[in-house]
């Protein structure tokens, strides 16, 4: 009996937890010079020569605003010099 109540307790807890996670903090204040997702241009291409092994960068419309993509593993490879995007896609044999 004692531990559903204490599962029990946990699952609440555990609930309020991320209920919080979802709601911002009374008197968020934006990042100074972020812009607003409303704000933000269409993407136009990427900026080849800022490419990384694990990062690509784009720039949008107005060219104000560049944005990067960090992915958690590579994306390019290294060939003769230049970042070449990683062909992941599968093949039936």
């Amino acid at each position: 009996m004692r531990r559903k109540k204490l599962v029990a307790l946990l699952a609440v807890l555990l609930s309020v937890v991320m209920l919080m996670q979802l709601v911002a903090p009374a008197g968020a204040v934006p990042l100074a010079g972020v812009p607003e997702i409303a704000e933000v241009s269409l993407i136009t291409g990427e900026i080849i020569s800022m490419r990384e092994a694990s990062v690509k960068v784009f720039t949008t419309e107005d060219e104000n605003i560049n944005i990067v993509a960090a992915y958690g593993s590579p994306v390019h490879f290294e060939r003769n010099g230049a970042w070449v995007d990683i062909d992941s896609s599968l093949v039936l044999s």
